[in-house]
């Protein structure tokens, strides 16, 4: 990069650091299947998707592209919309001088997944909602996350008053900033060396236990997400070789995350990450991807460590799906949103004194205040989070009652608090019944059949199984969603969940129709985006820095590249496609050795395709 594209590039830094008529765009984000577009259909900025329409129209008016990448249930875009979005000053900035964009990166994954990297590549960190400020050829300018107001409107001014008086020098500076996203490039070949697979799984345990959080357990020393895709590879790496530390860094991390405020203890489920380190203060977003994959996990674990209390862990937040999630066609919503219907977060989830004095009676609620430690000023605006404090015998102790009179009052008071939250405090719901993440609610609901206690989800899982075959798939090609008859095309992680979901499914139900289904399912997804040079998430990228990647990390989810892989030997496929998917595993040893906490879920399928677990090839376990 050259000094006067450094230059550029500074000056951009340092502003984050210290009209065209809108009744058409808002009638179609009206109508659109994303329930996060519909949210900003009323916004005076004059919104589109980002789609070949904007494109073109930005290269006709000579305009930059202005793109917000959000989801309904995220906390931080709710509050930019309402500080900046709904805002008269800078929607006439946005629609004067820009082509401004949103887009929901659930139903479009491999967009948001190009512009993340390039916001974390340029700036470091990143997140949603993320804003990103494309040339009009869409090649990326500059990228930041949430900003307050002011400083959003002073970023835009900037912006435009650059594109307007050194519009050459920015579109340099662009092209330097994609070069920094291009991929080297590489042809995968199917002479795989499997024995490679053990070397990688134990560097990977050696890197998790560099990362890992001695005290509290998960990754890092600030926010803490589940990491589910990682736990679950180290879970198999430890059944494998057992390591007393790892053993002993695993189980911190399960009863952190089951045990303290990641967890809803009233009404079951994860909610997506903590603020903290120690796993108390959640942001209050409840996803389906999420939950689904922390089912499988706490079922792993209780077979591997046996410990029948993480099975109630799983069980518990099956049945939170269930019962708030699903849309009674088969098919389970996205998420539930962090935000109340009155834009403050978490108040469903939380207590004040008064509140808790409403519902439960005197006895319940001396139970509840001292095992949940509910006294004092509560730790959120609105009021305590209940999360377990004390153990039963304790509570006991210091009441004068007996352990089971506590435990019935505490059972008795969580009741009532979640039937007082289910019928006057809603919690807003994002309804799209995403293919891919339906399809890890099936694999997780096909272990829980299999285990003591777990046919009660039989049925749950009878009736996704048909939605997943009956609706979203349909004469060879898979649809991410399906509203209002419109049918969203799928990406490579819907392909892949769906697939793995009907294998684990067909393991424990017995139908071969699902197992054939599985493979087809598979084999369209590799036709869709794999060829010899690698992975595109995107059937047909948009953006022209969206290029292949050998393999594709893990992120909150498992690698689609990685789990497709892994899929399709499970399910003992033709000679064809079995050769691409050993290709797809023989990735090079550099993307392993730099990065292999990022890609636990490709090593892994490496050590299980050794077989030195006993589970040769398997994707599903």
């Amino acid at each position: 990069m050259s000094r006067r594209h450094g230059i550029v590039w500074l000056l951009l830094a340092c502003l984050v650091r210290p009209a065209w008529a809108d009744a058409t765009a808002a009638g179609a984000l009206a109508a659109d299947p994303s329930p996060y577009l519909r949210l900003h259909a009323s916004d005076p900025v004059a919104w589109r998707p980002l789609d070949e329409a904007a494109l073109a129209a930005a290269r006709a008016q000579d305009r930059l592209i202005f793109v917000t990448v959000g989801y309904f249930s995220c906390y931080w875009c709710h509050v930019m919309q309402d500080e900046s979005f709904v805002d008269a000053e800078v929607a006439a900035r946005l629609n004067a001088d820009f082509i401004p964009t949103v887009v929901d990166r659930e139903l479009a994954s491999a967009l948001d997944a190009a512009l993340i990297d390039f916001v974390r590549r340029t700036r470091g960190t990143a997140g949603w909602p993320l804003n990103v400020v494309l040339t009009p050829d869409g090649q990326p300018l500059f990228g930041t996350t949430y900003l307050p107001r002011d400083r959003f409107l002073e970023l835009l001014e900037r912006l435009a008053k650059l594109w307007r008086e050194e519009r050459e020098e920015l579109l340099r500076a662009a092209a330097a900033g994609a070069q920094l996203l291009a991929r080297p490039p590489h042809r995968l070949t199917a002479d795989l060396d499997p024995t490679r697979g053990p070397a990688y799984r134990a560097l990977l345990v050696d890197e998790a236990l560099r990362l890992a959080d001695p005290l509290a357990g998960g990754f890092g020393d600030q926010a803490k997400f589940p990491s589910a895709p990682q736990l679950l590879a180290l879970l198999d790496a430890q059944r494998a070789t057992p390591r007393p530390e790892l053993g002993a860094f695993l189980r911190l991390t399960l009863d952190g995350m089951a045990g303290q405020g990641l967890r809803d203890h009233v009404g079951g489920g994860f909610f997506r990450y903590t603020t903290d380190p120690q796993w108390q203060e959640p942001h209050f977003e409840k996803m389906l991807y999420d939950n689904a994959q922390l089912a499988r996990l706490y079922l792993e674990a209780s077979r591997q460590f046996a410990a029948p209390h993480y099975r109630d862990v799983a069980f518990d937040t099956l049945d939170f799906v269930l019962r708030d999630l699903a849309l009674g066609d088969g098919s389970f919503a996205s998420s539930l949103s962090a935000v109340d219907p009155d834009g403050v977060e978490g108040t469903p989830y939380l207590w004040d004194a008064a509140a808790l004095a409403r519902v439960l009676d005197d006895g319940e609620r001396e139970v509840a205040v001292t095992a949940w430690g509910l006294s004092g000023d509560g730790e959120f605006d609105a009021g305590h989070l209940p999360v377990p404090r004390v153990e039963i015998d304790g509570v006991a102790a210091r009441l004068g009652r007996t352990a089971d009179v506590v435990a019935t009052q505490l059972a008795s008071a969580r009741s009532k608090l979640l039937a007082e939250r289910l019928r006057a405090r809603p919690v807003p719901r994002d309804g799209k019944a995403l293919s891919g993440w339906n399809g890890l609610l099936l694999e997780a609901l096909a272990a829980a059949v299999a285990e003591p206690g777990g046919a009660r989800y039989r049925a749950a899982g009878r009736a996704l199984r048909d939605h997943l075959i009956g609706v979203a798939w349909r004469d060879g090609a898979l649809a991410s969603l399906v509203h209002d008859r419109v049918r969203v095309p799928a990406e490579l992680g819907d392909y892949v969940h769906v697939a793995a979901g009907l294998w684990a499914w067909a393991r424990v139900d017995g139908d071969p129709l699902d197992a054939r289904t599985a493979q087809a399912v598979a084999r369209a997804g590799f036709a869709r985006h794999f060829d010899a040079t690698g992975w595109s998430a995107a059937e047909r990228p948009l953006l022209p820095f969206m290029g292949r990647d050998v393999a594709l990390p893990d992120g909150a989810l498992r690698s689609p590249s990685a789990l497709l892989a892994a899929t399709a030997l499970a399910l003992g496929t033709d000679d064809a496609l079995r050769a691409r998917a050993m290709a797809a595993l023989n990735v090079p040893d550099a993307v392993l050795l730099a990065e292999p906490f990022w890609h636990a879920t490709l090593i892994d399928a490496l050590a299980r395709l050794a077989g030195t677990d006993g589970s040769a090839g398997g994707a599903g376990r």
